[in-house]
């Protein structure tokens, strides 16, 4: 009887001491019409890429046009451990693919501008923005490298040549973004984030929404 109790008070320890080290997580929002296919394959990549779990909320259709609006419908979003909010919008009303506001650390994606049909095209750029949105709110700046996630670009063409990803040296700045935030790094994040240290690359000119459109 005593080696049972021994054992469920360090059963008991162990369980608050795992919720106490709870890793912090992303947030993936959107609408409960929304494709399930569209959905799962953001949260999908951005789990694989950014080397953390992303949990997924699904909303009914909440108020507001612009992204200001939308962020005042969605005030009670959880905010607990939650490392960057990503929001698949069915609407924005400043014409952009995405709007990011890194003082609240989260973004809003519009996908109807992108997501014209289930073709892996479409599934491609609501990644890139998926990564572009975790990217920005968290400090990393836009890259020069094309073939990166936080490259700028000027129209769907250029958004569709990009890479899906960051860059070896973007993912060492991310993961120094996570160090400065006193974030603790996840076992893939720890092995899979070069620990270097990388110079800001400056682009003149740069928009933190370099997709905002005409």
């Amino acid at each position: 009887m005593k080696c049972l109790i021994v054992f469920f008070i360090v059963c008991v320890q162990l369980s608050a001491a795992t919720a106490e080290t709870a890793l912090p997580r992303f947030l993936l929002v959107a609408p409960e019409a929304m494709s399930d296919d569209a959905v799962v394959r953001v949260r999908d990549w951005m789990q694989s890429n950014l080397h953390y779990e992303v949990d997924v909320l699904r909303l009914p259709a909440w108020e507001g046009t612009t992204a200001e609006e939308q962020m005042a419908s969605l005030k009670a979003l959880p905010e607990e451990n939650i490392l960057v909010t990503v929001v698949m919008a069915e609407r924005l009303e400043e014409g952009r693919h995405a709007v990011i506001l890194p003082e609240r650390m989260l973004g809003f994606i519009q996908v109807p501008l992108l997501f014209e049909s289930p073709e892996e095209r479409d599934f491609r750029r609501l990644e890139r923005q998926a990564m572009r949105i975790a990217g920005f709110s968290l400090g990393v700046p836009p890259q020069p490298m094309p073939f990166c996630a936080l490259a700028p670009y000027r129209s769907l063409e250029e958004l569709d040549r990009m890479g899906r990803g960051f860059s070896p040296p973007t993912m060492a700045q991310y993961r120094a973004r996570l160090v400065e935030r006193g974030i603790p790094l996840s076992p893939e994040a720890e092995r899979l984030l070069p620990n270097v240290r990388v110079n800001s690359p400056v682009l003149p000119e740069t928009r933190l929404n370099p997709e905002e459109t005409d």
